[in-house]
């Protein structure tokens, strides 16, 4: 169980990218909570397994496999929200891909595949997502950007670029849709201590202390750091939060 404990009984979620790691947390932590959840990842048996999980430990569930790069994954996953549970109440962007690479290393392919997975995925769930948010007057949406969305890093042009792209269109829509009570917000990493994000460290030859002596609380973000810090943006104690990032980074931007 996770140590925050917030009332969305009755309350409906999509949470892309939420088979494993951030994603799952997040997931896992609105279930808890009482949500009701559509959980989304790359291939069936590993949605059915997450979907199974959950179900397991006695939550609602249903999964939509596919590419949030894709617009059939979109309307598969508002057309199962709407068909089984009747609205959608909170949507969570997670779904991302990232790879350390120079500028003079990067492809067209590599440009594509994470633009398309982290910035227009996030476009296209939240377009599809936005009728149902306006036929019911309210809704919590936020999108997963990282702290370098803000400062950028080496390495990362493309990765920086989706993620900056992410806030914006964040702030932009928060002044769209607030007539509508619906609120957008972001919620910005560091660096996450999960399997794919040492795994990539590792593979690009960043030492993982320095990484992590590099934050004013000497310690990585956990995936649990950043449900949390969802959760609480998709709550009634939020209601007045719109168009902002909240950093969740132990620290890392002003050490």
């Amino acid at each position: 169980m996770s140590g925050l404990h917030l009332n969305f009984a009755g309350k409906t979620a999509v949470v892309t990218g939420s088979t494993r790691g951030v994603g799952w947390a997040i997931a896992r932590t609105l279930a808890e909570s009482g949500c009701r959840l559509i959980v989304n990842g790359l291939g069936p048996d590993t949605v059915s397994a997450a979907v199974m999980r959950l179900k397991e430990a006695g939550f609602q569930a249903l999964g939509v496999d596919g590419d949030v790069a894709l617009p059939s994954t979109a309307d598969r996953g508002m057309e199962t929200v709407a068909r089984e549970f009747g609205g959608l109440d909170i949507l969570v962007n997670c779904a991302a891909f990232g790879e350390w690479k120079g500028i003079e290393n990067i492809s067209l392919e590599d440009w594509s595949r994470v633009i398309d997975t982290n910035l227009k995925g996030t476009f296209l769930l939240c377009q599809r997502a936005i009728p149902l948010f306006k036929r019911q007057r309210q809704g919590r949406l936020v999108n997963i950007s990282s702290v370098v969305g803000r400062s950028g890093r080496t390495r990362g042009a493309h990765y920086n670029a989706s993620k900056g792209g992410i806030i914006s269109m964040t702030q932009g829509l928060a002044r769209e849709l607030g007539i509508y009570n619906v609120t957008v917000n972001c919620v910005a990493p560091g660096f996450v201590e999960t399997e794919t994000s040492v795994r990539i460290l590792t593979e690009a030859g960043i030492d993982l202390k320095f990484v992590k002596m590099s934050s004013a609380l000497k310690r990585f973000v956990q995936p649990q750091d950043v449900a949390n810090s969802v959760c609480f943006l998709c709550s009634d104690l939020a209601g007045a939060i719109t168009g902002q990032t909240l950093l969740v980074d132990c620290g890392y931007l002003i050490a």
